[in-house]
């Protein structure tokens, strides 16, 4: 029988370079500790995160989907030699859009679809001393080539507020804690759809995701 032994580090976190050994930590009662996956992932700085370009005004989406999905509200395209994983997804309305229910779809594509870019968006590292960049580029509103691969990662209709069942703040929210994510390996896209017939949304966003370059890949 193999005897795995831990070092109990419930009060300290030893810390070790790059490349060195370093014992596994434990507590007391000799469980090994674990960390959060995704939070390990912020620690090591390679989560990051889209928003609105100013935190205090929304952004204006559709009032309809385009033949072909060429307008998406959210494009994240994904560079050659860049795997992603999207972690977070939210979509809050601001206000209340007059007229129809409220349509959101969001799929991938193993291509670079983006074809005329809208506003670009700035990102950030979840780790806020920024130990890694991003080779990752998001826009907003922006034309793209029409998706030949269908992979559709979620579709909803909702009320007016976005009334989305699982939370009372009417926001649409995903998140890879509730469903299977895909692992997104460039070239590829994240799309998001969010549109109102009539009378386009204003909409406060969150998209968040893990990047690795693909030689991480096994």
């Amino acid at each position: 029988m193999t005897d795995i032994r831990g070092v109990v580090g419930q009060d300290t976190y030893p810390v070790q370079t790059e490349g060195n050994p370093i014992g596994a930590r434990a507590n007391p009662r000799g469980e090994l500790i674990f960390p959060d996956p995704y939070q390990q992932l912020v620690a090591d700085g390679r989560v990051f995160q889209a928003s609105n370009a100013a935190i205090e005004t929304g952004t204006l989406s559709a009032t309809a989907f385009t033949a072909g999905g060429t307008n998406p509200f959210l494009n994240l395209d994904i560079p050659s030699g860049t795997t992603v994983m999207p972690l977070e997804l939210r979509l809050t309305q601001d206000g209340t859009a007059a007229g129809n229910a409220f349509d959101i779809y969001v799929a991938y594509e193993n291509a670079s679809l983006l074809s005329a870019a809208g506003t670009a968006v700035s990102l950030v590292n979840m780790r806020t001393d920024d130990p890694n960049g991003t080779t990752c580029t998001i826009t907003t509103l922006p034309t793209i080539t029409a998706p030949s691969d269908d992979r559709a990662l979620f579709s909803g209709i909702f009320t007016q507020n976005v009334d989305d069942p699982k939370h009372s703040d009417d926001s649409f929210h995903i998140s890879a804690r509730d469903t299977v994510m895909p692992i997104l390996v460039g070239p590829a896209s994240l799309i998001v759809y969010a549109w109102v017939t009539g009378t386009a949304p204003t909409l406060f966003f969150r998209l968040v995701w893990w990047e690795l370059g693909s030689n991480a890949l096994t």
